[in-house]
């Protein structure tokens, strides 16, 4: 006895007659034994495949007809859900002998209904995606922030390294060249972080003091003369 008319959807168990071309042996997700069935189905003008657990020491089943039990799966994929080769199927009894299971030929499917649309309000952003909300506004801000103090550190290392190994700066005595460029970076950085161009007159006025001050030459030593002798006559 089947059940007509039902309405066609995702979980429903249903029965039709198939002819199993071939059945070979196969392991499952678990490793488990199993057969892979190889049917003609009424829902479909090919051939399908499915696999069933297969009991330790059964013999492969028979091709021919069968009255099977299948629960309607999940849509294939580009499928809009109005006719039954949309679905996948899963085969979950062979030689079926029960009722109260709608024939798969008598159920009724319709177009799976998609989200509406949004409305004319609401903009969309590239992709299709809503606006960002104030959680990822703080997000996006948030990144660009870290990035930008990251960016800004590396920098002013790199400008005290560069000025140090230039000559542009000279350790006191006693301190080391890695104590000397951390200390200036630390400066330069602080200075990034207030917003204002002081780190770059502060370069400046270091590249330039080194530049305009006077090259001090050392002296050189008074020619001498050799004394001169006077040749008795």
């Amino acid at each position: 006895m089947t059940t007509p008319n039902a309405l066609g959807t995702t979980g429903l168990q249903v029965v039709a007659d198939i002819s199993i071309q071939s059945c070979a042996p196969a392991a499952g997700r678990q490793g488990q034994a199993q057969w892979m069935l190889t049917a003609t189905v009424p829902w479909s003008q090919y051939p399908e495949r499915f696999w069933v657990d297969a009991v330790q020491g059964a013999l492969p089943l028979a091709p021919g007809q069968h009255h099977c039990a299948f629960t309607v799966g999940r849509l294939k994929p580009n499928s809009v859900g109005d006719a039954p080769f949309h679905y996948r199927f899963s085969l979950t009894v062979i030689d079926y002998v029960g009722g109260g299971y709608p024939d798969i030929m008598s159920v009724q499917f319709a177009t799976v209904s998609t989200p509406p649309p949004p409305t004319s309000g609401t903009p969309l952003h590239p992709g299709g995606l809503p606006p960002a909300g104030p959680s990822r506004e703080k997000s996006i801000i948030r990144q660009s922030s870290i990035k930008a103090v990251v960016d800004a550190k590396v920098a002013a290392y790199n400008n005290a390294t560069r000025l140090v190994a230039e000559g542009h700066i000279i350790p006191d005595e006693g301190l080391e060249l890695t104590d000397l460029i951390a200390n200036t970076a630390d400066v330069m950085f602080a200075q990034m972080l207030t917003g204002v161009s002081a780190w770059v007159d502060y370069l400046e006025n270091i590249v330039n003091s080194v530049v305009e001050a006077p090259v001090q030459l050392p002296e050189e030593p008074a020619p001498t003369q050799a004394p001169i002798f006077e040749e008795d006559v």
